[in-house]
C-alpha cells in the first residue's frame, strides 16, 4: 500500500508542475489523504468511503494550503494584483498572467480567457 501511494504522488507531483500551488496542493492533499482514509477506512471495513472522504478532506486542506502560499508569493513579489470577475461573478486574482492567457477560477473552476 505504501509503494502504491509513493508511485501516486510522484505522478501527481509531476503531472502538477505547471499549475498553480493552490492546483498542487489540492491535488497532492488528495493523494495523501486519500491514502491515509484508505489505511482508515479498510480498518474499519470501508476502504471505498475512506478514500473518498479522505481525499476530498486532503484536496480541501491542501488547496488551502496552497492558496496561501500563492497569496503569500503574491504579496512579496510587491507587484499590484489584478483582480477580475469570472464569467460566474466570482472575483479571481490573474496577477502574472499574461493578457489572453486561460485561467480557471478557484471557486467554480470556470475557465476563460483574460
Amino acid at each position: 500500500m505504501k509503494k502504491i501511494a509513493v508511485v501516486l504522488a510522484g505522478v501527481v507531483c509531476l503531472s502538477l508542475a505547471g499549475c498553480t500551488s493552490t492546483e498542487q496542493g489540492a491535488g497532492i492533499g488528495a493523494v495523501g489523504g486519500g491514502t491515509i482514509g484508505g489505511v482508515v477506512g479498510h480498518s474499519m471495513g470501508n476502504t471505498g468511503a475512506g478514500i473518498a472522504v479522505g481525499a476530498v478532506g486532503g484536496a480541501l486542506l491542501g488547496g488551502m494550503i496552497g492558496s496561501q502560499q500563492d497569496r503569500k508569493t503574491q504579496s512579496q513579489s510587491g507587484a499590484p494584483r489584478t483582480i477580475v470577475t469570472c464569467p460566474n461573478g466570482h472575483q479571481v486574482d490573474v496577477t502574472g498572467f499574461p493578457a489572453g492567457s486561460d485561467v480557471r477560477c478557484p471557486v467554480c473552476n470556470t475557465v476563460f480567457k483574460i
